[in-house]
């Protein structure tokens, strides 16, 4: 099973989570919406493919 990033977009800020086989991999993360943060998500995204050998997929809520 894929990892899944679970992501939760509110106004002003989005606040993820990483899954595999539904356990937590990862404590939330809290983002603020500006270039500076999103560059760090998507590095995050990155990231995770090494670790798990998988492409996550992104859940929005």
């Amino acid at each position: 099973m894929n990892p899944v990033v679970g992501i939760d977009v509110t106004k002003d800020e989005m606040n993820y989570k990483l899954l595999r086989e539904w356990k937590v991999m990862c404590e939330n993360f809290l983002i603020k919406h500006n270039r500076e943060e999103l560059d760090k998500f998507i590095g995050f995204l990155g990231e995770i493919r090494p670790i798990t050998g998988s492409t996550p997929v992104v859940r929005f809520s």
